[in-house]
């Protein structure tokens, strides 16, 4: 299963190596969140302006 995952078996199951039960993260507080969509929808920007930029030198490289 290893092979399928890139996950030895006792990390599947959430138990770390040396035994102790897994703990998961807590939950991102509102303000965490916020930053973290904010930080995304200007990534996502960025890459549509980038697609938009390249598309026109595309579409431009044709017309000659």
């Amino acid at each position: 299963m290893y092979y399928a995952t890139g996950v030895p078996g006792w990390a599947r199951y959430g138990v770390p190596a040396y035994g102790a039960p897994y703990a998961p993260p807590a939950a991102p507080t509102a303000e965490q969140e916020k930053r973290a969509l904010s930080d995304e929808a200007t990534r996502l920007e960025q890459a549509l302006e980038d697609i938009k930029s390249r598309l026109s030198e595309l579409e431009s490289s044709n017309d000659d």
